[in-house]
């Protein structure tokens, strides 16, 4: 019989920063961002769940308060950071030069190839991800809340959808917002594993 277990990711809340490239600058949330994350994590925490976040800030304050609120362990992953965007990370756009400019829509037209200086290589990004993401499926005992970003939550959905590197670029059009919950199912049997995306995006708003 196959093994089920939930994987949910969720998208940190709301930030104090002015509008920009948020990566590894490390803000933390406006007082809405921070009530909401909570509800949305405790909405799926249980006597058993395991909870995994970013260090960053605008994850980890909130998965941890969760935690202790729920004598629940947290596991502060690194590897659940968000992608780093170099020269441009934590730049507000309206401070940006021409050069800058040019350079963020080369990036945007293809994120594989077009460089940020100082970026992240998104191979390298997507390897850290696929990695990171077999290790938390096999702390996982039933379910599982990650607390991460949004650059995250497509990466993971490009890994388990199968994708491949180049169909990243479509997936930023895919809208992920402040504190949404994304839900996966993996069946496991033997040593073949099949996944379900059950939902993308999701917020109690939507309801």
């Amino acid at each position: 019989m196959a093994e089920l277990k939930v994987m949910h990711l969720v998208r940190h809340g709301e930030v104090m920063s002015p509008s920009c490239l948020l990566g590894s600058t490390n803000v933390g949330l406006t007082e809405l961002g921070r009530i909401k994350l909570v509800d949305a994590v405790e909405r799926l925490v249980g006597p058993k769940t395991r909870i995994f976040s970013s260090p960053l800030n605008r994850c980890s304050l909130v998965a941890n308060q969760v935690a202790d609120n729920k004598t629940l362990k947290c596991d502060l992953v690194d590897e659940l950071k968000e992608y780093d965007f170099g020269c441009l990370d934590g730049v507000p756009f309206s401070k940006y030069s021409n050069t800058e400019e040019v350079m963020l829509a080369s990036f945007w037209r293809d994120p594989v190839r077009g460089r940020i200086p100082d970026a992240e290589m998104m191979p390298d990004f997507q390897k850290r991800i696929h990695q990171c993401l077999m290790g938390i499926w096999d702390e996982i005992d039933g379910e599982g809340v990650v607390v991460t970003h949004g650059g995250v939550v497509r990466m993971v959905l490009n890994e388990v959808l199968n994708l491949g590197l180049d169909a990243y670029r479509s997936l930023l059009s895919l809208e992920i917002p402040y504190g949404s919950i994304t839900t996966i199912e993996r069946f496991q049997q033997h040593d073949q594993s099949s996944y379900r995306v059950k939902r993308v995006g999701w917020t109690h708003e939507f309801n």
